[in-house]
């Protein structure tokens, strides 16, 4: 009795302060996360449940390992995933952003050219686009959306309605904060928004969530100290539901998180990414060969030569692509050969 009336004194006394505004709620959130201006994150992405019609895959994983300094941003993916179909595939990517908007992408495990951009929202696929990591657990979307929001619009949703907050006790984990809202859509249904904040870790997000009446997406946090003033997520579990139904679910682990004063701004560079001599660029429209040091111009005259790491998969292309029209030749030759013997057997 006395212990339970210690721990509920505490916890009025953690609220005896006034309850403070949500935008200031908002803003302490933007700044824990910003205090990490610099730094390497590394994060294993597992898509544990997708229902989706057109989703080939039976389970997937992807880990990104994070550098970034700013809106500068190094991005290495690994992808290794199992279709429906048994069939396993494996893909290696790395992407750099620079702060000034262009972007360098080299399919590592591809000759295909590496591409030098001048806007870095038009990048290929979903697994290339321009995440910052310091956004999980603050949206409540799939990790390979996040490309889509910036810390300054993390809470665009939340701010179409008017935004209501309370302070809650959870349990033994302490005061929480929960900040809300609820608007009517372009077609007349009720969204509604909410966050569950910690003002005493760092104001760390433990709870995201959007629902309206047919669709309902929610992403829980347990948040870490990583570093002193540093708290970021250990682990994320992002769900969405489809008429009450598991559609979704992404499991965010969170591996490791190094802040770092700042980054060489050579790790930002085509040099940071260890190109092969004679490696061919594409920038923009135009195409040069990396000499190991520089970009030189392509001439259409010269053949483009291709990097030794690359021919072992160029070889095996070559070799599938031969595989395969001699197997169609045979198969042609045989039909030939029946169509052949069923007119002669006919005519006599």
């Amino acid at each position: 009795m006395l212990a339970n009336a210690a721990w509920f004194g505490a916890a009025g006394a953690a609220w005896a302060q006034p309850t403070p505004s949500a935008d200031d709620v908002l803003a302490k959130i933007v700044q824990n996360r910003t205090a990490l201006k610099a730094g390497r994150i590394s994060i294993r992405v597992t898509y544990e449940v997708d229902e989706y019609p057109d989703n080939e895959w039976k389970s997937r994983t992807y880990h990104y390992r994070f550098l970034f300094d700013g809106r500068a941003r190094r991005i290495d993916v690994e992808n290794e995933g199992v279709t429906k179909q048994g069939r396993v595939g494996r893909s290696t990517e790395q992407v750099v952003f620079l702060a000034d908007g262009t972007f360098i992408l080299r399919p590592a495990r591809s000759a295909a050219p590496v591409e030098v951009g001048s806007d870095r929202r038009v990048v290929g696929s979903v697994e290339e686009k321009d995440i910052d990591p310091r956004l999980v657990g603050l949206v409540p979307c799939p990790f390979k959306s996040l490309w889509k929001y910036g810390l300054d619009d993390a809470f665009e949703s939340l701010r179409l309605g008017e935004i209501q907050i309370e302070q809650q006790t959870l349990g033994t984990d302490g005061a929480r904060l929960r900040v809300s809202s609820t608007y009517e859509s372009a077609d007349g249904k009720p969204v509604a928004n909410e966050l569950i904040v910690d003002p005493s870790a760092g104001y760390s997000v433990s709870s995201a969530g959007f629902s309206r009446p047919d669709f309902a997406a929610y992403v829980k946090t347990m948040n870490k100290q990583w570093a002193p003033g540093v708290w970021y997520p250990h682990e994320s579990i992002y769900e969405q539901l489809i008429a009450g139904n598991l559609v979704q679910r992404v499991r965010m682990v969170v591996e490791a998180v190094e802040p770092l004063e700042q980054v060489s701004p050579a790790e930002f560079t085509l040099g940071a990414l260890e190109l092969k001599e004679g490696r061919v660029v594409r920038k923009n429209l135009d195409y040069f060969i990396w000499d190991g040091a520089n970009l030189v111009p392509h001439s259409e005259d010269q053949p483009r030569r291709v990097a030794p790491a690359d021919l072992p998969e160029q070889a095996a292309s070559a070799r599938r692509w031969v595989v395969l029209l001699i197997s169609n030749a045979v198969v042609f030759a045989l039909i030939a050969a029946w169509f052949v013997a069923r007119y002669y057997l006919r005519s006599h």
